[in-house]
């Protein structure tokens, strides 16, 4: 006992009349090696054994064979290293308890089961919840059969790709695992992506479904409509001469205005049309022709549906005070877009201000603060704690030196660079943290 509470391996040296099982689980306890040295009546023990096996898989292998049938050994084996289970009896790996425990802990152990087991699609549908690869040790019948992969991407769309020919075929299958996941549609197939009705419905769940279709339904204009009014960015997959449509570019556009940048070289070049975009979403500017951002007509247009569409115009309008005049007089956001030396410039802060006090004025609220009371009303409700009135009264009076003298003023100065500003002013800068708050 003594020797075996040094070393577990001494037990190969005590004599057969003194090995008990104590003795057997002392000498495990040290080294799980130790049981090569048990008796054969004690490598079937299962107290003993399961000492081992906690501490090293490979001790099963040492056991006495008939304990490999005991499902909660293998099990505690296998857990630690699931490869093992390559040396359990088939008989055992045919038990569906104990193969439904591993594929819970160790989904890819399906690959190990055997027998009728492969076929039970309870056990198979539990692995791929856990991890979709695991279908590609199912049974090629199941993965060929259309009820089940149905409910298999219905748990993760992804199994469509490791479903058999016949299944990628089936309308209803490819549907549902579209649904959940567009791109599955690139498994589908080529006669579904080829076939009018699918790709239509394909379209409706999914615009950017059109980047499977086939070439001769990208060139469909009812299909491209139907995948674009989903998805502007679908437009992205249609046929060149699609692209070209002023129509099917303005509807994308609607949908999303980085769509424009699928569309046709000579739309993006051409002023009526960049018009009639910009009319629809000013941001639509970002697809214009360089000559085009250069345009004063064209992007004044572009700000007046969204000032943010500024910084899509060349830099020499946006540094141009003329320009600069004529776009804060459209919105006075658009002071936070100028180029960074006519932040300061105080004929385009007023401009900017007369907008403001200007819209301010339009609005029929006669019981509203001005300008400057509501500036100082937000500096003291979000002021940090423990801010004195002289600390307000010197954030208030650095934001006033760069012309932030309204809610509307400061919140350009915030979308642009406010501490920017500050230092071209000469004053402090506030911290980020403040900035954030």
């Amino acid at each position: 006992q003594q020797a075996v509470e040094i070393d577990g391996m001494a037990l190969q040296f005590a004599a057969m009349d003194i090995v008990d099982r104590d003795l057997v689980l002392k000498a495990v306890q040290k080294t799980w090696r130790a049981l090569q040295h048990a008796p054969e009546s004690l490598r079937s023990d299962r107290a003993v054994v399961l000492e081992a096996v906690r501490q090293h898989h490979a001790a099963l292998q040492l056991a006495s064979p008939d304990i490999l049938l005991d499902e909660d050994l293998v099990f505690e084996a296998a857990r630690r290293r699931p490869d093992f289970l390559r040396f359990v009896p088939e008989c055992v790996r045919e038990s569906k308890g104990l193969m439904m425990r591993m594929v819970k802990l160790q989904p890819m152990t399906l690959q190990y089961v055997t027998g009728e087991l492969r076929y039970d699609e309870e056990l198979v549908l539990e692995a791929v919840r856990r991890n979709w690869r695991s279908l590609q040790h199912a049974a090629p019948e199941l993965r060929a059969s259309p009820s089940f992969m149905l409910a298999a991407v219905q748990v993760d769309a992804l199994t469509l790709s490791l479903a058999a020919e016949n299944v990628r075929k089936d309308p209803q299958v490819v549907c549902e695992a579209v649904e959940r996941e567009w791109e599955m549609l690139e498994h589908a197939a080529e006669d579904l992506r080829s076939n009018h009705a699918f790709m239509m419905e394909a379209a409706g769940i999914e615009g950017l479904s059109l980047k499977y279709a086939s070439a001769d339904l990208c060139a469909e204009p009812d299909i491209v409509l139907a995948a674009i009014s989903n998805c502007g960015r679908a437009l992205e997959f249609a046929a060149e001469g699609l692209r070209a449509e002023p129509d099917i570019v303005l509807m994308a556009v609607r949908q999303d205005f980085e769509a424009i940048a699928f569309a046709d070289d000579e739309l993006r070049n051409d002023f009526t049309f960049m018009l009639r975009a910009v009319r629809v979403d000013g941001r639509a500017l970002t697809g214009a022709s360089v000559e085009l951002k250069a345009d004063p007509d064209l992007v004044l247009s572009a700000v007046q549906q969204n000032w943010r569409s500024l910084k899509y115009a060349c830099r020499a309008l946006r540094s141009n005070i003329d320009f600069m005049m004529q776009a804060v007089r459209v919105s006075s956001f658009a002071l936070a877009m100028a180029a960074q030396e006519l932040w300061m410039d105080p004929r385009l802060l007023a401009a900017a201000a007369e907008e403001t006090q200007t819209n301010e004025s339009s609005l029929d609220a006669p019981e509203s603060l001005s300008a400057d009371a509501e500036l100082r009303q937000l500096l003291r409700r979000q002021a940090r704690p423990g801010w004195s009135e002289e600390s307000l009264q010197s954030a208030e009076q650095k934001l006033c030196s760069i012309g932030a003298t309204s809610v509307p003023l400061l919140a350009q100065a915030l979308a642009a660079d406010l501490n920017g500003r500050l230092r071209a002013a000469g004053q402090k800068i506030f911290t980020a943290t403040t900035v954030m708050e």
